[in-house]
């Protein structure tokens, strides 16, 4: 085991991104690790890194399917998405239009179409662009065989 400050640089490395790997994260100083640290460091970052981004297209999904209303509007999700609801992610998040529809459409297909994606990046085992390639590839697929490739293809993106 390496101990490099008061970093613990092999429980680091195998660390789940969540809550308590940011805090741990937040509290190391750059300053005093070496090199290898600061490498696992930055490996730990990106594992949060997908998991904050997972835990934000989640949120994202839930927004596109909320009722309208304001601050007492009712917890309950619609099986389908408002009308506008890229108008509403891209005013939120201040997006252009169209990115605000692709950033949408990544969200929908991880909490619908992709479960293994999402579950891949919210793990930390893969990070944003590889979750949003295999949605562009598997965009043209049914649902059923978009979860066929989702699985063949996870098998591999982490590498």
């Amino acid at each position: 085991m390496f101990d490099r400050g008061d970093v613990d640089v092999s429980a680091l490395a195998e660390a789940a991104p969540g809550p308590e790997l940011a805090a741990t994260l937040a509290a190391i100083d750059l300053n005093a690790v070496n090199g290898y640290a600061r490498v696992v460091v930055m490996r730990a970052w990106q594992r949060q890194v997908s998991w904050a981004s997972c835990r934000m297209y989640e949120a994202m999904s839930y927004v596109a399917r909320s009722p309208v209303g304001g601050e007492d509007a009712p917890p309950e999700l619609m099986d389908i998405c408002r009308e506008f609801a890229s108008v509403e992610v891209g005013a939120a998040l201040t997006l252009a239009p169209g990115s605000a529809d692709r950033e949408l459409d990544l969200a929908l297909d991880l909490t619908a179409r992709l479960p293994g994606t999402r579950a891949a990046l919210e793990a930390g085992r893969i990070d944003v662009n590889k979750a949003r390639e295999i949605a562009s590839e598997t965009s043209c697929l049914s649902d059923e065989l978009a979860r066929q490739a989702d699985e063949w293809i996870l098998s591999k993106a982490p590498g």
